[in-house]
């Protein structure tokens, strides 16, 4: 469902959006080099309207079992519902859960600012047991393979671009690295 409102005055026009069981099949085409098998639905709603001259965005997504391959490192992973919240232009995630091909968790809190496109900020805090992030083969990559599991406890703040990133990441019993020089 789609309301766009158009007024003489910028304080007159906005776009309220609600949509549900929207799949994700649609944007999977899009990212097809990173992404593969990308399954599950999204819903909610947004709504733009012009506040002091600039976009506000308000509103909620709900994703419902999310699944997808990130094609580069050969890795399954999982949302199976959370709701990222939308408030005056940020994208906020309270126990936002993702879990690996195994079932291990990894969970995601803060925010990411919209509110200058040209520089997206972040305030992230990370943090998983024993994720698996990498699963690849010598017929994945001959060179180098592996299969990578990690703990870790991660702060990104900043420019997504190049944000400042503070914490750890430990390397979990499992973990099998092959180079090959």
């Amino acid at each position: 469902k789609l309301n766009l409102k158009y007024g003489k005055n910028a304080d007159q026009r906005s776009l309220n959006t609600e949509f549900s069981n929207l799949p994700l099949l649609i944007i999977g085409s899009l990212s097809a080099k990173y992404i593969s098998d990308l399954r599950g639905t999204i819903g909610g709603r947004i709504d733009v309207k012009p506040v002091n001259g600039k976009p506000l965005i308000e509103g909620q997504i709900r994703v419902n079992n999310i699944g997808l391959k990130l094609i580069p490192v050969n890795a399954r992973f999982y949302l199976p519902g959370d709701i990222i919240k939308i408030t005056d232009n940020k994208l906020l995630f309270t126990n936002f859960t993702v879990l690996d091909s195994l079932r291990n968790k990894l969970d995601l809190n803060g925010s990411i600012n919209l509110s200058d496109p040209g520089n997206i900020t972040a305030d992230l805090q990370v943090t998983s047991n024993r994720i698996q992030v990498m699963n690849t083969t010598t017929k994945d990559n001959p060179e180098f393979n592996a299969s990578l599991f990690v703990n870790s406890r991660l702060n990104l703040t900043g420019s997504l671009q190049k944000p400042d990133v503070q914490g750890s990441i430990v390397l979990d019993e499992g973990t099998v690295i092959n180079y090959r020089y």
